[in-house]
């Protein structure tokens, strides 16, 4: 085993010692450990002088755990310019490097720190107006839907679907004759459940006959005809109006009108803000929508007639309301 701890020179100290890994208890098994004695050789107040096992309490010793190793020729420590090398960083198996490649990366990880953090600082010195801008437009709506239906009760099940299934059938058959081919039809929903008569007492509930329900929703572009097919249904035996709404088919258009109204709301607070803080604009620091576009439908009237009514079903669709946020962030200067 050879050892040895190059010499520090002027500049800077060595890592720290971990242990002389002492082969045997007179000591090392070739040569001796030396530094100049002027030096700084070591970080942590122990170092050995002059060729002596012995720590010295005024000298520095390492940073950390690590000792440099040399070749044979180089084991002995002189005054000389050949020896003045710098020791670095050398772990228990005896490998080495260089303070000076140590050193460097250190600085250049510093520079790296240093400047993202100048530039996350200079970031956030950016005067800026933040606002939010809203908007609420009004669309006429172009679609209708309408969930209509047959409801039945008996006190079977069999006779409760039966029933249901007759009236169902006279109400698509008047649906379709009105409308042709220019709405769409569709089932709803189904379903078929018992009645329950719950005692006063508290005890078991007793099953007194079933309902059967069977519910369609018609989907028509002609605005004008929705109180026709409301009265035309029920006619032919629908009891039940379930819901009415009114729609747009294509809401992409109205969507995009909606966020450029918000836009212009934003920039016009911001143009604002600056205008009274004595600002002016310099550039856009960002712009997002805050929230999506959001239709309002308008709900129609419902209603369930008797069969024997005959007077038309009046219906207003009214407008759709479609509201839109988004928020934008400028830079400003004097």
């Amino acid at each position: 085993m050879q050892v040895a701890v190059y010499q520090t020179g002027q500049d800077h100290a060595a890592p720290e010692v971990h242990h002389a890994r002492v082969r045997s208890p007179l000591g090392f098994e070739h040569g001796f450990i030396a530094s100049r004695g002027h030096n700084a050789s070591v970080l942590d107040c122990n170092r050995l002088l002059n060729g002596k096992l012995s720590v010295h309490s005024d000298d520095l010793a390492v940073v950390k755990n690590e000792v440099g190793v040399s070749a044979p020729d180089q084991l002995h420590g002189q005054d000389g310019d050949q020896s003045s090398q710098h020791a670095c960083n050398c772990n228990a198996a005896g490998t080495r490097s260089l303070c000076q490649h140590g050193s460097m990366r250190l600085i250049w990880i510093l520079l790296a720190v240093g400047a993202g953090g100048l530039a996350q600082q200079k970031a956030a010195e950016v005067p800026y107006i933040r606002v939010r801008g809203e908007a609420v437009i009004s669309v006429a709506p172009d679609q209708a839907s309408i969930e209509l239906g047959v409801i039945t009760q008996a006190s079977s099940a069999e006779a409760a679907a039966a029933q249901n299934a007759g009236q169902s059938q006279a109400v698509l058959e008047r649906l379709r004759k009105l409308l042709g081919t220019k709405a769409t039809i569709e089932t709803a929903g189904y379903s078929l459940s018992p009645n329950y008569r719950h005692p006063r007492d508290g005890g078991k509930p007793e099953i007194t006959g079933y309902t059967a329900s069977n519910i369609v929703r018609i989907k028509t572009s002609n605005l004008s005809q929705v109180g026709a097919i409301i009265d035309a249904a029920n006619q032919a035996g629908a009891n039940t109006v379930r819901n009415l709404e009114f729609t747009l088919r294509d809401e992409a258009a109205a969507n995009a009108r909606a966020l450029a109204e918000a836009t212009q709301n934003a920039r016009a607070q911001a143009a604002a803000i600056a205008k009274a803080a004595g600002l002016k604009i310099v550039r856009l620091l960002s712009i997002e929508q805050a929230e999506a576009p959001e239709a309002r439908p308008m709900h129609g009237l419902l209603m369930a007639q008797a069969p024997e009514a005959r007077a038309p079903t009046p219906v207003e669709p009214g407008m759709i309301e479609l509201r839109a946020a988004v928020t934008l962030v400028v830079q400003v200067e004097p």
